[in-house]
């Protein structure tokens, strides 16, 4: 009696499994099927969109690792915002963060090691120039003090 209805069950339950992955294709297929007939502009925005997104859900599933590099330019490789920065991994055991903000005559220097592990609060203003290097960071939402 009980693999009767297990198996009832399951037949009824099959069409509406297949139904919502035809609806899924399909949603898909229609979206995809507009790529081609976008212009430029319109594919740039939507690079924008996807990759903004995309930052957003790695920032609030574990932070967005950023690696050494030079001249990340905030707007463009980071969204400007509010972060908290955290020292993942350097390479004689800490990292130099140069922030340049076109406005003042000096850059703000920062080095974080296993002893000085973070930032607490740091605003990252469009236009703002980073240069990280020997080691990489963590970007995590700011949250506030108490995190």
């Amino acid at each position: 009696m009980k693999k009767l209805l297990a198996l009832t069950l399951v037949i009824c339950l099959l069409p509406t499994y297949a139904f919502a992955d035809m609806m899924k294709t399909r949603f898909h297929t229609q979206i995809l099927n507009k790529i081609p007939d976008l212009s430029l502009s319109q594919l740039q925005t939507l690079n924008e969109a996807v990759q903004s997104r995309l930052f957003e859900v790695s920032l609030s599933s574990g932070g967005v690792l950023i690696p050494p590099g030079e001249g990340y330019v905030v707007g463009v490789d980071i969204p400007a915002g509010v972060y908290r920065i955290v020292f993942e991994k350097g390479t004689f055991g800490f990292c130099i963060i140069a922030v340049d903000t076109h406005t003042e005559l000096f850059n703000h220097v920062y080095s974080l090691n296993s002893e000085n592990p973070e930032i607490n609060r740091m605003e990252l203003k469009n236009g703002t120039t980073v240069d990280i290097t020997d080691g990489s960071i963590r970007l995590f939402p700011y949250t506030g003090i108490f995190h």
